[in-house]
């Protein structure tokens, strides 16, 4: 936990460098942004349910039925200090509980709560390390699945809730479906259509270059048992517009069970911007230190990513945090 702590207050003093900061109260994405959002063909967790939903798994396995919760840390001292900033029980249930998920036999299925939207960059600029100011304007909540068809073909379909108002009447929805092919151990070939409300058609384009009604494809190698290679190809094709076919590539390593380190890169067709990304992720099993689980029949983890992303010509950097506690 020691260690944790001191990675969280250095990452929050390297935040402040630079004109341009954004640390994110609630989310799930740091890994998948970290590796350039490369992420259409990697297994994850809540986070394959925003990149591909064929993708979702539950990191306690091995056994035909079990449940993970996933909560913030942070979440009870947030929404605390800003009681202020909510106006329904939704707001601090959002920071607290991350969401949850469930697997029985070959289908997964899960929730996110109160996920941070990304699209709006001048909010996200923050004065504070953390400051929940409209926060309850610009969520977002998904929930999703994915089913195994065959040892190595797996499906997954996934809807989104946009939050842009205090009222939930205000709310528009979205959705997204895909594929997972795995035609070798250490092959994987991920296809996912995206399908956004009107209202909101490029919410989700600024930083993670996701288009609306847009087909995206990604590839991933492993070359060995700690390490990751992938490759995305945006907007294959695009609903009565031109095919974009932006690359974005990404790698994971994995030097220690522990820690990983995550590096991507991506070059917007449109205004020829490049972005470096790069983050880090560590993880500890906590299970042993409860005393109700003498057993160990309940599993408990806890999880910390960071990734920071810089476009090279707007001189622009951006920090995302991941803070989960799993317990399954």
């Amino acid at each position: 936990m020691k260690k944790v702590f001191f990675i969280l207050c250095f990452a929050a003093s390297v935040s402040g460098r630079g004109a341009e900061r954004l640390v994110t109260l609630a989310t799930v994405k740091s890994r998948p942004l970290a590796m350039g959002g490369a992420f259409v063909s990697m297994n994850g967790q809540l986070d394959a349910l925003d990149f591909n939903p064929a993708g979702f798994r539950l990191g306690f396995s091995g056994r035909p039925k079990h449940w993970t919760v996933f909560l913030n840390p942070a979440g009870p001292v947030l929404a605390a200090a800003e009681r202020d900033a909510c106006s329904d029980w939704t707001v601090p249930a959002g920071l607290i509980l991350r969401g949850f998920g469930v697997a029985i036999s070959r289908l997964r299925a899960g929730v996110i709560l109160g996920e941070e939207s990304l699209s709006d960059e001048s909010r996200l600029s923050r004065d504070r390390f953390w400051d929940c100011t409209d926060y309850e304007l610009r969520r977002n909540a998904g929930f999703g699945f994915s089913f195994d068809l065959a040892p190595k073909v797996s499906i997954g379909a996934s809807g989104e809730i946009f939050m842009r108002g205090q009222s939930w009447g205000s709310a528009k929805a979205g959705y997204r479906y895909g594929m997972m092919l795995r035609p070798r151990g250490n092959i994987s070939v991920g296809l996912c259509y995206v399908d956004f409300p009107k209202a909101c058609p490029w919410d989700r384009l600024a930083l993670e270059r996701l288009s609306d009604e847009t087909l995206n494809v990604g590839v991933s190698y492993r070359p060995a048992p700690w390490l990751d290679l992938a490759l995305d190809i945006r907007n294959v094709s695009d609903e009565d517009k031109p095919a974009v076919r932006e690359p974005h590539i990404g790698m994971e390593a994995r030097p220690w069970p522990f820690f990983s380190l995550r590096a991507g890169y991506y070059r917007t067709r449109h205004a020829s911007e490049q972005t470096l990304t790069a983050g880090f992720g560590l993880g500890f099993d906590l299970s042993e230190t409860f005393p109700f689980n003498a057993a160990g029949s309940v599993r408990t983890d806890i999880s910390l990513c960071m990734a920071w992303q810089r476009q090279v010509s707007a001189q622009h950097r951006w920090f995302f945090l991941t803070w989960i506690l799993q317990i399954g």
